[in-house]
């Protein structure tokens, strides 16, 4: 079974959304351990935590998650993968880029609501597994 990396923009409606649809079938991914994340999601999930007390829960709860790990020459990927899409006239961040190489690169399918992933498969091809 493949792993699932999964956005923070995913992790966000999770948190604030139990009850929907998305947040089940992560739940149901999370059970059966194929949820993974990248060092960059954890501290994007961590920085929006509400209080020392949310922090703490939530560095604990992650902790259980494998980290994608950055192979050698990472960020001159994600850097080259930037400048082929500024030249096609696409802008993107260089957090959405290393999540995306860090997909490729493991061969994860990336579970994400951010659209700008789309624009990123045109370059690099990542696997999607969007919820919209």
């Amino acid at each position: 079974m493949d792993l699932i990396l999964v956005d923070t923009s995913v992790w966000i409606d999770f948190f604030h959304s139990a009850k929907s649809g998305e947040s089940k079938r992560l739940s149901e991914y999370l059970e059966g351990d194929r949820v993974c994340i990248t060092a960059l999601i954890r501290a994007e999930i961590l920085s929006g935590a509400r209080n020392e007390k949310e922090f703490n829960l939530l560095k604990e709860n992650l902790s259980a998650l494998p980290i994608l790990e950055e192979p050698q020459g990472f960020w001159d990927q994600a850097a080259h993968l930037r400048f082929l899409l500024a030249r096609r006239g696409i802008q993107s961040s260089l957090i959405d880029l290393s999540i995306g190489v860090l997909a490729y690169h493991h061969n994860c399918f990336l579970l994400t609501r951010d659209k700008e992933f789309k624009q990123i498969a045109h370059i690099l091809p990542i696997k999607l597994h969007n919820l919209d």
